[in-house]
């Protein structure tokens, strides 16, 4: 799948990227399409969280090369925020029953797509390089760039 294939060029690139930070949201429901292979592919990346079966849970991630911060609920919304260097976050998770959303806000501006499933957005040495989504309760895994 191509999110298979962008993990591993996430994972690939990991050395080059300077400075990486990946921050991920789920919104409504972002378990239901994830493969064996695709729960080693967050594995690698830092996820440390077993988001097998964890239906319409709110889950949110923010990981770094030396790091990680993470949560997961299933009966609330779930938020964090912090400072890296001179980036400052406010990351929101909420699942289908408990709001419905996700937000991603990276020095005051909004970058998570909102849609279902892992919404993530990639920084590198301070500056967003991405902002995508892809629907990991459907196993087309629709992709929202």
């Amino acid at each position: 799948s191509y999110f298979h294939e962008y993990l591993q060029a996430l994972l690939k690139e990991k050395g080059d990227a300077g400075e990486r930070i990946i921050m991920i949201a789920i919104k409504d429901e972002g378990t239901g399409a994830l493969t064996p292979v695709l729960l080693d592919d967050l594995r690698e990346l830092g996820i440390q969280t077993d988001l097998k079966g964890k239906y319409r849970n709110s889950y949110y991630a923010v990981i770094t090369e030396n790091d990680i911060v993470e949560d997961v609920s299933s009966s609330k919304e779930i938020r964090t925020a912090g400072q890296i260097g001179d980036l400052s976050y406010e990351i929101a998770s909420a699942g289908y029953l408990v709001g419905n959303r996700s937000s991603i806000i990276i020095n005051g501006t909004e970058y998570s797509k909102n849609v279902r499933g892992m919404n993530m957005v990639v920084v590198e040495n301070g500056q967003v390089v991405e902002s995508i989504a892809f629907d990991t309760c459907s196993r087309e895994m629709r992709v929202t760039r």
